[in-house]
């Protein structure tokens, strides 16, 4: 007979097999590398600038995708992105200010941010707005 720990530990071992099978085949994230805890964006913010969550409004802000071979390597890490909005809310002059690991996730932050639309800002639009991407545990988020 089964004690009821060792009914929680099958249990779970059952769940953690689903969730890999679930995942339209994908691997299941095995963390390779340390996770430095990702800056705030008002970090890399001068006076002037826009801060990612405090002036903009999304109307299409997808997040990223987490890169294959990151994800294959079991890399963690965040992107600290600079872009301006034009008048139109379009971005523009996107830029990486800091990576950890460096180049890891870059271009998919870049690719990322250059899609994205916001609500029109009016003229002259927002210049130097800062975002920062987190890349953790196989998941992608963004952290305005």
């Amino acid at each position: 007979m089964m004690s009821t720990i060792q009914k929680l530990c099958a249990a779970a071992a059952l769940a953690f097999a689903a969730a890999g099978c679930a995942g339209g085949g994908r691997d299941v994230f095995v963390p390779q590398s340390d996770y430095g805890i990702p800056p705030e964006s008002n970090e890399y913010s001068e006076p002037g600038d826009c801060e990612g969550g405090s002036r903009l409004a999304a109307v299409s802000l997808d997040e990223p995708e987490y890169p294959r071979r990151a994800f294959r390597n079991g890399v963690q890490g965040w992107v600290v992105v600079r872009l301006d909005v034009g008048a139109d809310g379009r971005t523009s002059n996107v830029e990486i200010v800091e990576s950890q690991p460096t180049n890891a996730f870059n271009r998919e932050a870049r690719r990322t941010v250059r899609n994205w639309v916001f609500e029109p800002p009016g003229e002259p639009g927002l210049e130097r707005c800062v975002v920062v991407l987190d890349f953790r545990l196989g998941q992608a988020r963004i952290g305005l």
